[in-house]
């Protein structure tokens, strides 16, 4: 029994351990102000699928969660309840503890909407406090419907988007790849440019499931067009976010399409910003693939086999157009430092470049005056040799008349002893002749 009672003790400590900073984390949300202001409107969707990632992914910051009534709130994990602070009404009338306000007025850093299937129609007064809140400056609002899980969503999105002087706007057709399992899914990732590198901080992978292209649209004579790499050049104040791979393609099952067929070429662009000048510089982010709520949200971190960091992907976007950055901050840090370095090296590898040039060139001279000297004394060795072979014909030929003089020297006394023998034998016939004469 003393065993049990230990047992359920330390039972009861650990959960006091792992309830406490729960709690603290719900009483400070309370007491003090946090790096960033987050609200996400629920109140136009009927879904919900990872708000509860979401929250916990955003724990350094200030996180509203807007419903219609506290009803709609029973089936939520409880623990959403200790990350954020749960508002019921709509964007222009919500309670905030024990008095009302609007969302112009909380003026939040970055307001989520995404709209699995829509519920409700944004009300005149809503869109009036969206365009009032945008106007305060700098602030970011993410708009993200896709059609193929509801037609009507993608057009509330761009009915939005279209009174808010946005460019752009969710196509009505969606994605798929070319494999032959899981076509829906379509695996993304960050394009990267210099205002998006930060996003690509531990992020590989993205699960785009069936997401519809984001595309470019006029609104005033309503023509639309693909958002592609080329149109970036004309409008300076848009970019494209995150694309899909290039073994993708637009579906064949549907012709709603207005900018894109199943001709038009990928990667195509899933999320995408427009910075708008006219209402103070604040960003709008449109996605054809959902954050959170319906089937396999951008938050997605697995699915089947498979693993993404959806998760990871969230919270940079937070972190980036929130402007805390927070780790982002160390990690562009750290790459503009590699940067650096890179580029030191690169500066150093051509100082030694040039170096070696000058050396090269400055060895090149004296070699090339090496070779012509070479070449000269060459020269010179060859008419000496051929002098000289000269001088040995002229001393062949010396020495074949030397040998010829010898021989007729040799002729010569020849004669002279024959000459010599031929008068001595004739004194020898004289001296005779006289001896008999006495």
């Amino acid at each position: 029994m003393k065993n049990l009672r230990e047992i359920l003790g330390s039972l009861l400590l650990i959960s006091l351990v792992m309830i406490a900073p729960i709690k603290i984390y719900a009483e400070a949300s309370e007491q003090y102000s946090f790096s960033y202001t987050v609200f996400i409107d629920l109140s136009h969707t009927n879904s919900s699928t990872g708000i509860e990632i979401l929250t916990r992914e955003l724990f350094d910051g200030a996180v509203y969660i807007l419903f219609r009534s506290p009803e709609e709130t029973v089936s939520l994990d409880p623990s959403i309840k200790y990350f954020a602070k749960i508002v019921y009404g709509d964007l222009s009338n919500f309670t905030l503890g024990n008095t009302y306000s609007s969302l112009d007025k909380l003026n939040p850093d970055i307001t989520i909407i995404s709209i699995a299937s829509l519920r409700k129609s944004f009300s005149v007064d809503e869109i009036d406090t969206l365009k009032k809140y945008l106007a305060n400056g700098a602030r970011t609002l993410w708009l993200s419907a896709k059609y193929i899980e509801d037609p009507k969503a993608v057009s509330e999105i761009n009915r939005l988007l279209s009174y808010l002087g946005s460019n752009l706007a969710i196509d009505y057709t969606y994605i798929e790849t070319n494999r032959s399992v899981n076509k829906l899914v379509v695996e993304s990732s960050v394009r990267v440019t210099a205002e998006t590198y930060s996003l690509t901080y531990g992020v590989e992978r993205i699960l785009a499931y069936a997401p519809s292209p984001v595309a470019l649209r006029n609104i005033t004579t309503d023509t639309w067009r693909p958002l592609t790499e080329s149109v970036l050049g004309t409008f300076k104040n848009i970019n494209i976010l995150v694309v899909s791979g290039e073994n993708t393609s637009i579906s064949r099952e549907t012709s709603q399409g207005k900018a894109y067929t199943y001709n038009t070429s990928p990667p195509y662009p899933i999320v995408a910003s427009e910075t708008l000048r006219e209402l103070g510089n604040s960003t709008i982010i449109v996605s054809g693939a959902l954050p959170i709520g319906g089937y396999a949200p951008l938050i997605t971190w697995r699915f089947g086999n498979e693993f993404f960091n959806g998760p990871r992907f969230l919270r940079n976007i937070v972190l980036l157009y929130t402007k805390y950055e927070g780790e982002l901050r160390f990690f562009t840090q750290i790459n503009t430092r590699i940067s650096n370095i890179l580029n030191d090296v690169a500066s150093l590898i051509g100082n030694i470049s040039g170096t070696i040039s000058v050396i090269n060139n400055t060895l090149t001279s004296r070699i090339d005056s090496l070779v012509a000297r070479v070449n000269m004394y060459d020269q010179k060795i060859n008419e000496a040799k051929i002098r000289a072979e000269n001088l040995s014909a002229e001393a062949a030929l010396i020495l074949t008349k030397l040998d010829d003089l010898r021989s007729e020297i040799g002729i010569i006394k020849t004669y002279i002893y024959m000459s010599i023998g031929l008068s001595l034998a004739a004194l020898a016939l004289s001296v005779a002749g006289f001896m008999r004469r006495k």
